[in-house]
């Protein structure tokens, strides 16, 4: 059934097989373009099922990033298949609103659904206020009313809970971007290289060529003799820049280019990014889980069981990069969340449009592959089917630019508006089993989030723990927006 009998050789199989299953829209031109993909696999004991994919290694620049929650600013791998994993579990509340049941969530045993009630003191604030605290919140990392406010929600007193016997595992068929891939790539020694030939690919789309540090033995041997004594050391390099403020990368030779450990930004189409690396995203799920700030009033937080890693796997960079940087523990973390460490694997399988495969193609005028321009993302839907999502460029593929602000079609499923109005939706739904959010079409997308009482409350602790407290990201400005008012979005 499958080749290798390890968990990571299964988890891989299963994601490559979803993939290949996919139309050919939005993957990579062979032999011209390469791309990464990553895979939610959910496990309940024998039952395995594929439930979300994304592939892409690109990320916006700072200076063509949308503020209306429209446009992809990050369309890496992981974080695609993150957002359409957040498809996944919003369909499974739709089903549940609908039908009762779900394959992922049940009602809570510890608690009556309509004993849990959202406290309206914050919601009563004048609007204009409370749009002020979130913008100061959202550059300070404060947590709106988090002190002063509670809800049920903001406790591990959820009224919906996530059925015990699940399993998510993350699949990504290249090391993420960021610490995960700064490793040693072995030694030369008169000429022999020891390292193994994949580690010379660099993760990043703006990849960094190698230098190597030479380094002579000083026990006065001739010029000629310690040529062939030289030794030869390097790390693989990333493309992810440290964050401002940080001790940086001294830049060095081989070993001394980076230093480890620390935050870092994508790389970016032109100008700079202010979007955080993979490994840190992942590390950061790892803490507040990855269903995000909406969701998360209604659920308890979701951690990956297992990371399983393709191309460029260095377990002692992985661990560094996704587990080790945190602490043993956070005592200020609301109920509820936790300091989860993923089980971290490799597998021997690889993907057939990644970058070490696309050096088995020749292109025709003999160019050297490169990373393909659109993004998937795909999610199965509880009600049957599952939904494409392809972009380029942040936003869907295909739509003339006079139309992409006119329908609701028209955008990407995986946009910060379009995954609110789908939560908002779904909410409606189950407001008959349980208390959800309220719904105010003046809203903003900032204050929406920072409802999430428990949520901010443990994205604050995770902030206050260096290296982590020097986080960046584009703030308010990309925050501070309504439901859209298209056609279709009612």
């Amino acid at each position: 059934m499958m080749e290798g009998d390890g968990l990571g050789d299964r988890v891989a199989k299963a994601v490559h097989e979803a993939y290949d299953r996919l139309p050919k829209s939005g993957k990579p031109a062979v032999p011209r373009e390469w791309t990464i993909l990553a895979g939610v696999v959910l496990c309940d004991g024998p039952s395995w099922q594929v439930v979300a994919l994304g592939t892409g290694s690109k990320c916006l620049g700072a200076e063509t990033v949308c503020g209306d929650g429209t446009i992809l600013s990050d369309s890496h791998a992981e974080v695609i298949c993150r957002r359409a994993f957040l498809v996944y579990l919003q369909s499974q509340l739709d089903v549940l609103a609908v039908t009762g049941r779900s394959t992922v969530f049940q009602m809570s045993p510890m608690m009556s659904p309509k004993s849990a009630q959202f406290s309206t003191e914050l919601f009563e604030a004048d609007s204009s206020q409370l749009s002020e605290k979130c913008a100061e919140n959202l550059a300070s990392g404060a947590t709106t009313g988090a002190e002063r406010v509670r809800s049920s929600h903001g406790t591990s007193e959820w009224w919906l809970a996530v059925n015990p016997n699940l399993q998510f595992h993350l699949y990504i068929s290249q090391t993420p971007c960021g610490d995960a891939s700064i490793f040693d790539i072995g030694t030369k020694i008169d000429g022999t290289d020891t390292a193994a030939a994949a580690a010379t690919a660099c993760v990043d789309d703006t990849p960094t060529a190698l230098k190597s540090a030479v380094v002579e033995s000083g026990d006065g041997t001739t010029g000629a003799q310690r040529s062939k004594r030289r030794r030869v050391e390097d790390v693989h390099r990333t493309g992810a820049k440290a964050v401002k403020g940080s001790d940086g990368d001294p830049l060095g030779p081989g070993r001394e280019y980076h230093r480890t450990g620390l935050l870092r930004t994508k790389p970016g189409r032109g100008s700079a990014t202010q979007s955080m690396s993979c490994s840190d995203k992942i590390c950061k799920w790892c803490v507040v889980g990855c269903q995000g700030a909406l969701l998360s009033q209604i659920i308890p937080p979701i951690y990956f069981n297992t990371v399983v890693v393709g191309e460029l796997y260095d377990l002692v960079a992985l661990r560094r990069a996704l587990s080790d940087r945190l602490p043993e523990d956070m005592p200020s973390l609301p109920p509820g969340y936790r300091v989860h460490r993923p089980q971290i694997l490799g597998t021997s399988l690889r993907f057939l449009h990644g970058r070490e495969r696309s050096d088995l193609f020749v292109s025709e005028d003999g160019k050297k592959p490169g990373p393909a321009g659109a993004s998937v993302g795909w999610a199965v839907l509880g009600s049957g089917g599952a939904l494409l999502d392809v972009t380029n460029r942040g936003r869907k593929q295909g739509v003339p630019k006079k139309q992409r602000d006119v329908h609701i079609k028209y955008l990407s499923k995986l946009s910060r508006v379009a995954l609110w109005m789908s939560f908002d939706n779904v909410c409606k739904k189950l407001s008959s089993f349980g208390s959800v959010p309220p719904s105010d079409p003046a809203e903003l997308y900032c204050n929406a989030k920072q409802r999430a009482y428990g949520y901010c409350a443990a994205k604050a602790a995770f902030l206050a723990v260096p290296p982590f407290s020097g986080w960046v990201g584009y703030g308010q400005t990309t925050q501070t927006f309504p439901r859209l008012a298209l056609s279709g979005s009612s």
